[in-house]
């Protein structure tokens, strides 16, 4: 089978078929004589086991460690299906339990109205206020989610710090601001 056929056959758009190609869940053998593309049997399967396992959640990179293990079709492999579904249900109940505080204060703010007003500029404040070092500060972290590489923090946090310095001790990255 070709691209088209087999993500025909799965169900799926061609291009799926084409990612998970090229991110190694799935290995055609290339056809020398036109560069396709051929899928074997084996290979139906393998994006048919990916596209059952992605419905119920896990993420690519488990999908490809589940499928490289050889031990497929044994009590085994099952367990560390269910193995993995347990972790992955636990990080949902986790996001779940951080977007439920996050709804929470979004509405006791949106219920205060006026109070979230932001205060009148100082001197400190009109360029970076101490609250934007507060996000610098080394124990915290911000990110989307822990599978993802995306941090959310968009704060150059050592231009903060010497923004705040008094005009005599800044220093840039070579030596001048």
């Amino acid at each position: 089978m070709i691209v088209n056929q087999i993500a025909k056959a799965a169900g799926v758009e061609p291009h799926v078929v084409r990612y998970y190609t090229r991110i190694g869940l799935l290995r055609p053998r290339r056809d020398p004589e036109n560069g396709y593309q051929h899928f074997s049997e084996i290979e139906f399967q393998r994006l048919q086991i990916a596209l059952r396992l992605r419905h119920i959640g896990l993420t690519l990179n488990d999908i490809a460690a589940l499928l490289d293990d050889h031990s497929r079709d044994t009590p085994e492999w099952q367990k560390k299906v269910r193995a993995t579904l347990l972790r992955r249900m636990e990080d949902n109940r986790k996001q779940l339990r951080q977007l439920i505080t996050l709804q929470n204060r979004m509405e006791q703010a949106y219920e205060r109205g006026a109070d979230i007003a932001v205060p009148p500029a100082t001197e400190k404040s009109e360029k970076f206020p101490d609250s934007a070092l507060d996000l610098c500060a080394p124990h915290r972290s911000y990110s989307l989610s822990q599978g993802s590489n995306a941090n959310v923090t968009s704060l150059d946090c050592s231009k903060a710090r010497r923004m705040n310095q008094p005009q005599s001790k800044r220093r840039g990255r070579h030596g001048t601001e």
